[in-house]
């Protein structure tokens, strides 16, 4: 939908709602929210974002909550597809004791790490510009972003790229002190080289793995079951 769009709420009241975030807001009767000089509030969370408008999920990580579902408490979280920090942000405020946030996007790591200062959490989230992949190298690629929403990249290798280094989910476990850690992956369909070529003894050094995958999920599954995990297919919160 093109916004800005007028909304009649059920009282009667019709409210103007300029961007997407207002309009989850309303409908899930989310009145801590507000903006001030392109600054976003989450006045209850107490916490602050900027560079929301056009990146992130704000309204799925913080008004849906989606991913509270995940036991991060006292774990240490690899973020894989950090964008501007906010699933970070959320999973530092249930409770995880780090997280380490991978971007290979230049400018969602700017922003991501704008809002970890933002929000006092620089000791406890890194942000890493980087990709995840089979080894650990430095690669050329370019980026397909999304220009609808701003917030879904696609990394594709080109000789005439930008540098960036390539890092494997062993080193990046490696980076994490608990013997608790969790694994969440939204990295726009790089879940399938991630999961299905890393090795069983790696992926079961996670307690938990989230994955939002982009085109089917069944070869996902056989890999995971084989690992060991009991694997849970949850699509109530697409939209």
């Amino acid at each position: 939908s093109k916004y800005p769009i007028k909304v009649i709420l059920k009282n009667g009241q019709i409210k103007l709602c300029e961007h997407p975030i207002i309009f989850h807001a309303l409908i899930n009767n989310c009145k801590n929210l507000e903006i001030k000089n392109e600054t976003l509030i989450l006045n209850e969370e107490n916490i602050q974002f900027v560079d929301w408008q056009t990146n992130g999920d704000i309204p799925g990580v913080f008004i849906m909550k989606e991913y509270d579902i995940i036991p991060v408490k006292h774990a240490d979280v690899i973020d894989i597809g950090a964008n501007i920090g906010d699933t970070a942000i959320r999973f530092i405020q249930n409770g995880a004791n780090t997280v380490i946030g991978i971007e290979p996007v230049p400018k969602f790591c700017i922003s991501a790490k704008k809002n970890i200062v933002l929000n006092k959490m620089e000791d406890k989230i890194k942000i890493i510009n980087c990709l995840v992949g089979r080894e650990n190298r430095t690669i050329r690629t370019k980026f397909k972003i999304d220009e609808e929403i701003g917030s879904s990249a696609l990394a594709i290798p080109d000789k005439y790229g930008e540098e960036i280094e390539s890092k494997t989910l062993e080193h990046l476990i490696s980076l994490t002190n608990s013997p608790s850690k969790i694994l969440k992956l939204d990295c726009e369909g790089c879940e399938y080289d991630i999961i299905l070529n890393t090795p069983i003894d790696t992926l079961n050094k996670f307690q938990y793995i989230f994955v939002e995958y982009h085109d089917g999920y069944k070869n996902l599954e056989r890999k995971l079951t084989k690992c060991g995990f009991s694997v849970k297919n949850n699509t109530q919160n697409i939209y």
